[in-house]
């Protein structure tokens, strides 16, 4: 198991114990479930996660460097117009 502390490779028992951790009893079918794909699923998951950040991340950068580029305004973008337009949404609808 890798030691954050000491940055190497060491036996489980002494990481977990460095860190004051006690080590997992498996019970029945637990096993079967750390080697079914479960962690895999999990992981895949967490990926998709973080890259949506990313996606999330650039796009904003590249929407502030589009305003930016074609000499636009950021009024457009303040909170209470979408209030408003929502309201006006919501009662157009009734």
């Amino acid at each position: 198991m890798w030691n954050p502390r000491s940055s190497e490779w060491q036996p489980a028992c002494d990481v977990l114990r460095a860190f004051d951790f006690e080590p997992i009893a498996l019970k029945a079918k637990e096993g079967l479930a750390l080697i079914n794909g479960t962690q895999l699923i999990a992981s895949l998951g967490a990926e998709a996660i973080v890259r949506a950040e990313n996606c999330v991340r650039a796009a904003d950068v590249i929407t502030a460097l589009t305003l930016e580029a074609l000499r636009g305004t950021y009024r457009a973008f303040q909170p209470e117009i979408h209030a408003v337009r929502l309201l006006l949404l919501l009662l157009s609808s009734l």
